[in-house]
């Protein structure tokens, strides 16, 4: 799970007929870890021996800034490999 990737997470509202619409406020953006740490029974969904204090931890250990830089340059060698194609011999 990227610990640092910002969610859009949905508010539903239901109008006057009865129609379910979805609203995605500025104050339901938030990571998947901050939204799971927000659930009651957030343990349930953790693996055996982790906890969300384990979780918060190593997302502490970085910035978001410094994440996001540290993917791009990911991304960007994985995209050089799949660019690089072989010469092919004649």
């Amino acid at each position: 799970m990227n610990l640092h990737r910002p969610s859009m997470f949905a508010k539903e509202i239901v109008d006057t007929k009865g129609k379910v619409r979805k609203t995605y406020p500025h104050d339901m953006v938030q990571t998947r870890l901050e939204k799971l740490a927000r659930l009651a029974d957030a343990q349930q969904y953790l693996r055996p021996g982790i906890t969300i204090e384990d979780l918060q931890a190593k997302a502490a250990q970085i910035s978001d800034l410094d994440a996001a830089n540290a993917m791009n340059v990911a991304r960007s060698k994985l995209f050089d490999l799949f660019n690089r194609r072989p010469k092919e011999a004649s």
